[in-house]
């Protein structure tokens, strides 16, 4: 049976937002960020020898960022703006 919570945010093969659903509530973002990127170790999408690349420096991203850190995943962040 597919993850729902991967289903929900995948946009296409290896791709996910989490901009898609907005609520208003950072705390939404961050458990959010936080169980898709769980989600994804736990299906061995990403792990210690593939590395996340990680679009945005807001709240979701470098949440999913540290996360994914902590979970001993490689990750990069590019946020387009000069300040997160």
């Amino acid at each position: 049976m597919p993850n729902q919570a991967l289903a929900f945010h995948r946009v296409s093969k290896h791709v996910y937002d989490l901009t898609g659903l907005r609520t208003g509530s950072v705390r939404d973002q961050l458990l959010r960020s936080s169980l898709v990127t769980h989600c994804l170790v736990d299906e061995g999408l990403i792990s210690r020898s593939q590395k996340l690349l990680i679009f945005g420096a807001g709240a979701a991203g470098l949440n999913a960022a540290i996360t994914a850190a902590d979970l001993g995943v490689s990750v990069d962040v590019i946020e387009i703006d000069k300040d997160p």
